[in-house]
């Protein structure tokens, strides 16, 4: 739980650096906003910082090798500058810093060239036979990030007449950083509806959120369709 919080704080410190800094153009400020270092101090890693900075700049490298190499020089740092115990403390440290990166690092991304998409790779669906009722759907979806910008997807379920029976996940979005796969199910399970209720048909919707340059239309998800699988109930 505190890996997860230090990782929220500095991404949250990342992100009020990109609001007083939008990147218009190529520039590097270290690792935190210009003159609020006791947020995100640099320490050893300004070097580092800097050069991923240029990185997210250069459309010719998409934003998973920015982000490995952004670790790697840190874990460079670390080595050259400590000795013993204190580099692995170092490693932890770059550690979190990498996760912020590829967790949230879409929002400080050029995107001019880049492409954000997604793939549905294989889709399992079966009936659950529920003998209080209707039987239930479920559909289990793997997906793949097959752009160059790390961002967050997520699954619609459709009857075959277009009805919206299902959206997941529920309450937040599955990030997928490029060339990973995830999956996440869809169903009927609930209250209402049930299988039944789909018809002969169904239709699968792959939703990636799109990033934009904007860093206010980035805090409201705006997906969009990037691929779709359709079947017959079983």
């Amino acid at each position: 739980m505190k890996s997860k919080l230090l990782t929220l704080t500095i991404a949250i410190c990342l992100l009020f650096s990109f609001w007083i800094a939008p990147p218009a153009i190529a520039q590097a400020n270290g690792c935190g906003p210009q003159n609020f270092d006791f947020l995100i101090p640099d320490g050893s890693f300004t070097e580092a910082c800097n050069r991923h900075d240029l990185c997210y700049s250069d459309v010719n490298i998409d934003q998973a090798g920015c982000d490995r190499r952004f670790q790697q020089d840190m874990y460079a740092i670390c080595e050259r500058d400590y000795s013993g115990s204190n580099v692995s403390y170092c490693k932890a440290i770059a550690d979190y810093y990498y996760r912020a990166v590829a967790n949230f690092g879409e929002v400080f991304i050029t995107l001019d060239g880049r492409k954000v998409s997604g793939e549905i790779v294989t889709v399992n669906a079966r009936r659950i036979d529920d003998w209080l009722g209707d039987d239930e759907f479920e559909a289990c979806v793997t997906f793949k990030n097959n752009g160059t910008v790390n961002t967050e997807y997520d699954l619609e379920l459709y009857s075959q007449s277009g009805s919206l029976i299902d959206r997941e996940p529920d309450t937040y979005e599955v990030n997928v950083q490029v060339g990973y796969s995830a999956q996440t199910c869809v169903g009927t399970d609930g209250i209402y509806p049930s299988i039944s209720d789909l018809g002969n048909q169904y239709k699968i919707i792959l939703r990636v959120d799109a990033p934009s340059e904007s860093l206010l239309a980035n805090l409201v998800n705006d997906f969009v369709a990037v691929d779709w699988y359709e079947g017959n109930t079983p």
